[in-house]
């Protein structure tokens, strides 16, 4: 079993997985972890955004946005299975402070645009209903 479990990955962290264990050829995704630890009915597992892809030493095209789900331990586990690229900034880092500015924010009170009521008006042409049936009966006439 891989030793990476629910705790040593956090969202943010760039990681690679392999399809298989390391032989002639590669097959691996590498991506950036979007969520941790989301129960499935196959067990626990995490959602990696991927950004490269190479299966049997060919690199695919990935389109932006595509997602995986990936298990924290699987039937076909090798060591190395999954290996974390870079970690993302940990809580523990204290986050940069940005200083507030001093005194009142300005706010400007929002404009209200008045609608004027002939912008409104729309003109309505009435057609008897005579010639709309003839038009019908056009569209629609049976040829003998």
């Amino acid at each position: 079993m891989v030793e990476v479990g629910t705790g040593n990955i956090a969202v943010g962290d760039k990681v690679r997985v392999h399809f298989h264990p390391p032989g002639a050829m590669k097959s691996f995704f590498e991506g950036v972890v979007t969520r941790v630890d989301v129960p499935t009915s196959e067990g626990h597992v995490f959602v990696v955004e991927l950004t490269h892809e190479v299966i049997l030493d060919r690199e695919r095209h990935i389109r932006p946005g595509v997602q995986d789900y990936v298990r924290y331990e699987s039937r076909n586990d090798f060591p190395g299975r999954i290996e974390v690229l870079s970690e993302a900034k940990r809580a523990e880092e204290p986050p940069a402070v940005e200083p507030e500015p001093r005194g009142e924010p300005e706010i400007e009170p929002p404009v209200e645009a008045q609608p004027s009521p002939e912008r409104f008006q729309v003109e309505i042409e009435q057609r008897p209903a005579r010639k709309q049936l003839h038009l019908i009966a056009a569209l629609f006439r049976r040829n003998k």
